[in-house]
């Protein structure tokens, strides 16, 4: 025999009442007393016919600093609710962008800069998530100890390359980079050509200083010929060195091709042949004429 959850409680209730004593009064408050209890029955039916609610699902969640310190190392959340409180870490040079489910600010984010929940969790599984670094900003003087031109200043972000720079000039010396200290000191940031040497690692403004070397024999010279000479004793008012015209190795004319050297042949017409070649600025003799051995500079 089956019963429906009412006529269990009417059966209940019936069965109670029958099995009472005789007499109207004392069979009404039976009655009535297992009405109750029938009642409180069908409550416990009820409730024991619930679907059951699961419990929630939670996971270990890791924090990766990737090289930061500080703040939090883990923390449990639950899958589906937003994430738990931490504490953000830290790390010289770098402001905090958040934690990422890949490096690099790759993938999800769950975490914002201030540590406040952007995804909520939805990894059943023990899983670790990445901060994301973004690197600071800052102000580089170039001094060019007594150099001229070029650039002045620079901005540099915290652990990437030098920024794009021109270098500076001086009379009578090489340049040789910049560094963080005078006369070729510390570490060296550019090199001659001003390209970066070591990414920025200063974390505040600072100063990098030109290094100069004097020219010696076999330097190349600002017009880009060689140095082949160097005067032992100067000043500011006089020559220092004398370089090769570079102008020498890229000319390749026959010298005076342009004379007509059969109707020019008479006595006395060779220094009107000479003038006329040295005039021809498509020859080699008036290239050497003008800058051969050298030219002088001071």
């Amino acid at each position: 025999m089956s019963f429906s959850r009412f006529q269990l409680v009417t059966y209940t209730s019936c069965k109670l009442c029958n099995n009472t004593r005789k007499g109207d009064n004392y069979k009404k408050f039976s009655c009535a007393v297992a009405l109750v209890l029938a009642l409180s029955l069908l409550s416990l039916v009820f409730v024991s016919c619930e679907d059951a609610v699961d419990p929630p699902v939670t996971s270990v969640v890791t924090f990766d600093k990737q090289s930061g310190t500080g703040g939090n190392d883990s923390v449990t959340a639950t899958v589906g609710a937003a994430m738990p409180t931490a504490l953000a870490p830290t790390r010289t040079g770098y402001e905090f962008g958040g934690y990422y489910a890949a490096v690099s600010g790759g993938g999800t984010q769950y975490y914002d800069a201030t540590m406040g929940s952007v995804t909520n969790w939805d990894k059943t599984a023990d899983t670790p998530i990445y901060a994301n670094w973004i690197g600071k900003t800052y102000a580089v003087t170039l001094d060019r100890q007594l150099g001229t031109g070029g650039s002045g200043s620079a901005t540099a972000t915290y652990g990437s390359a030098m920024p794009t720079a021109t270098a500076p000039t001086k009379y009578g010396n090489t340049f040789g980079g910049y560094y963080s200290e005078v006369l070729g000191g510390g570490t060296q940031y550019y090199n001659a050509s001003m390209g970066s040497v070591t990414n920025w690692d200063q974390d505040l403004d600072s100063t990098l200083y030109a290094k100069w070397s004097p020219y010696v024999v076999g330097d190349t010279g600002p017009t880009g010929g060689k140095i082949f000479h160097i005067k032992p004793i100067y000043d500011a008012s006089d020559w220092n060195y004398l370089e090769m015209s570079p102008t020498i190795a890229i000319r390749a004319e026959i010298w005076g091709a342009d004379v007509d050297r059969v109707t020019n042949t008479a006595v006395g017409t060779g220094e009107a042949n000479t003038t006329a070649i040295a005039i021809d600025d498509t020859s080699a003799a008036y290239w050497c004429s003008n800058f051969f051995p050298y030219k002088e500079f001071g």
